[in-house]
Order: structure tokens, then C-alpha cells, then sequence
């Protein structure tokens, strides 16, 4: 399973990931993000959309996503990513 698919997972983000071994693995298609056909850009647009255009079906998926993985994971991810946006934006 890629470890994007699981660090966007651990931050509560809903997931748009191609139906292939290892990715389809890291969702339930439709309650905690989409999966889409491999080289189709038409489908991943689509599911943009939906997210874009549904905040609360976004929120829904979110929710669902994050209760997937253990809190220690959850709170360890949050930590690193904050820690290297303090980090980038220091360098400006």
C-alpha cells in the first residue's frame, strides 16, 4: 500500500486513487474516497469535482477515513507534516 494513500488517510483526507493492487486496498470506494480507472484523467476531474461541489459528503468520507487508523498514527503524521510547513516556511 503506498504510503501517501495512508499518511492522507492519517490527516482525515478523502482519497482519489487508481484501481490498482496496493492503492484499492487503502479505501472503500465511495465511503472513504474514490478509486478510478488507471491513466483516466477524465474520471480523477470528476471525482475532484464531486469533492469540491459536495463539502459535506468530503466531510463524510474525511470522517470515515480517519477512524480507519490508530489515533498514535494519526497524531505522529500531523506532527511531521507540521513540522516541515514550519520548516518551509522559514526559508522564505
Amino acid at each position: 500500500m503506498p504510503k501517501i494513500l495512508i499518511e492522507a488517510a492519517a490527516c482525515g483526507k478523502p482519497i482519489i486513487t487508481t484501481n490498482h493492487p496496493g492503492c484499492r486496498d487503502a479505501i472503500e470506494n465511495g465511503v472513504t474516497g474514490f478509486l478510478v480507472p488507471q491513466r483516466n484523467v477524465e474520471s480523477i476531474v470528476k471525482y475532484i469535482n464531486i469533492l469540491i461541489q459536495s463539502p459535506q459528503e468530503c466531510i463524510k468520507m474525511a470522517e470515515s477515513i480517519g477512524n480507519r487508523l490508530p489515533e498514535s498514527y494519526k497524531t505522529k503524521c500531523r506532527e511531521t507534516i507540521e513540522q516541515a510547513l514550519q520548516e518551509v516556511a522559514q526559508c522564505k
